[in-house]
């Protein structure tokens, strides 16, 4: 039997990962990743954070677990939401101002309502899931008309947030140095997933 070899379009998101899937030291379940962004993700950034314009871009990714499905609307829901952001939020901001302390670079991540936090707002909304989907490879759902994350592990209860940066590898390595683990998280996504094609 013929080995499976890796698609074109999972080499390239391992070509692009700085660094693989890590848990947070100080938020237990953030899973946190670093990844340059592909060109097609890329160049929608800066019509949601216009600071970004020209800028090689980063972006450091993050998921957690939901305790309830979040996909309803109502308040429990809204209030789990709120609780998720929060965590991230506090994440992001720390990363911010670790990145900000050694260097002059863009850095911005958005709220739920997909608006900047740092800089001033373009005409369009982050895209989370398009940010996961191109990073990661996980493959995507429809839930309602809306595509959602399934996460290999974690299932489709999630919540995902990413910090988008000009910052270089080796900063966002020393970054993150201290504020995730030391071993990878072993996730393999669904290669065979129509959602994991190929992105330049």
């Amino acid at each position: 039997m013929a080995s499976l070899l890796p698609s074109k379009a999972s080499q390239k998101r391992t070509a692009r990962t700085i660094v693989a899937v890590h848990e947070s030291l100080s938020i237990p379940g953030l899973e946190v990743s670093a990844h340059e962004l592909a060109k097609t993700i890329a160049m929608f950034v800066p019509h949601v954070f216009p600071r970004a314009e020209g800028l090689e871009l980063r972006a450091v990714v993050t998921v957690q677990k939901a305790l309830i499905d979040i996909m309803e609307i109502n308040i429990e829901t809204e209030n789990e939401r709120s609780r998720l952001f929060e965590i991230f939020r506090c994440f992001a901001a720390s990363l911010a101002e670790e990145l900000l302390r050694t260097a002059e670079v863009f850095v911005d991540f958005a709220d739920l309502d997909g608006t900047p936090q740092l800089t001033t707002m373009g005409g369009s909304r982050f895209n989370e899931v398009e940010v996961v989907r191109s990073a990661l490879g996980y493959r995507l759902v429809t839930v309602g008309g809306v595509s959602i994350v399934d996460h290999p592990r974690l299932g489709r209860n999630i919540y995902i947030g990413s910090v988008v940066t000009s910052a270089t590898e080796e900063q966002i390595r020393k970054a993150l140095d201290g504020m995730v683990s030391q071993s990878s998280v072993n996730i393999v996504p669904d290669s065979s997933s129509p959602s994991s094609g190929s992105d330049e």
